[in-house]
C-alpha cells in the first residue's frame, strides 16, 4: 500500500511559480510579451535574486518561458498543457501538423456557425474589414489572415477546442510566409467571403464548405511549393 506523506509547506520560489504562472494564465502577461526584468521582479515581490531565477528557470523548464540572453524573457505559452502541445508539434511531421489543423478547423468554424453571438460576428467583420485593406505581400496581410481564423476558433466558444487549435496553429504561420512569397497572387477572399457569410448566417453547412474549399487550396500550394517535409 502507497504510503501518503504529510504536505510540506511551499516554498518561496514555488510561491513565485505559482503567482507568475498564474499571471501567465490570466493574460495579464500574454503569449509573445517580455516578462518584468529580474530587478523589476525582485523588487515587486520583494525576494532575493536567486529566488526570482530559481522560479523562472522552473517556468522556462515547463515551457512556458524563454529566456533570450542579452535580450529578456519571454513568454511562450499560455498554460502547461499549450507549452506541452507545442514540444509534441514541435517534435510532429509539419504534414501531420496541417491535417491536425484542418480537422481541428473545420470542428471550430462548425461550431461556430452554430454557437457564435453577435459581438463574436462584428469583431470578425472588423478583422476581415482590414484583411481587405491589407497588401497582400506585407506582413500584415498574414496577421489578419491568423487572426481572423483564430477569432472564428474562440468563436466556437469551446476552451479546450480553441487552445488545441491555438498552439498547432502557430506552426503554420511561417510556412504561411513561405508560400505567400512565391505565390503573391493567392488571395481566397472569395472564399473567406462566403466563410465569413455561412457563420453570419449561421450557416453551417455553407461555413464548413468554404473553410474545406480554403484548406484543400492552402494544402495544395503547401504540396506545390515543397513545405510538406
Amino acid at each position: 500500500m502507497v504510503q501518503l506523506k504529510k504536505p510540506r509547506r511551499s516554498t518561496l520560489p514555488a510561491q513565485i511559480v505559482s503567482q507568475m504562472e498564474n499571471l501567465i494564465k490570466t493574460g495579464a502577461w500574454p503569449v509573445g510579451e517580455k516578462i518584468p526584468s529580474e530587478m523589476e521582479l525582485m523588487e515587486t515581490l520583494g525576494v532575493s535574486r536567486n529566488t526570482v531565477r530559481e522560479a523562472t528557470l522552473s517556468l522556462v523548464h515547463s515551457g512556458l518561458l524563454r529566456a533570450i540572453p542579452g535580450d529578456g524573457t519571454y513568454v511562450i505559452a499560455a498554460d502547461r498543457l499549450d507549452a506541452a502541445l507545442q514540444s509534441r508539434f514541435r517534435d510532429a511531421k509539419f504534414r501531420d501538423v496541417i491535417e491536425v489543423r484542418y480537422a481541428l478547423e473545420v470542428t471550430t468554424v462548425q461550431l461556430a456557425a452554430e454557437f457564435s453571438e453577435e459581438e463574436d460576428i462584428q469583431k470578425l467583420a472588423e478583422i476581415k474589414e482590414r484583411w481587405n485593406s491589407a497588401n497582400p505581400t506585407s506582413p500584415e496581410f498574414v496577421e489578419c489572415d491568423m487572426e481572423f481564423h483564430t477569432q472564428i476558433a474562440k468563436m466556437s466558444h469551446n476552451k479546450l477546442m480553441f487552445d488545441l487549435y491555438n498552439s498547432c496553429d502557430s506552426f503554420i504561420r511561417d510556412a504561411i510566409k513561405a508560400y505567400q512569397v512565391k505565390a503573391s497572387n493567392y488571395w481566397q477572399k472569395d472564399e473567406h467571403t462566403e466563410l465569413y457569410e455561412g457563420i453570419r448566417h449561421h450557416d453551417v453547412p455553407r461555413a464548413v464548405k468554404a473553410i474545406r474549399m480554403i484548406l484543400d487550396e492552402e494544402r495544395a500550394l503547401f504540396k506545390k511549393f515543397d513545405l510538406f517535409d
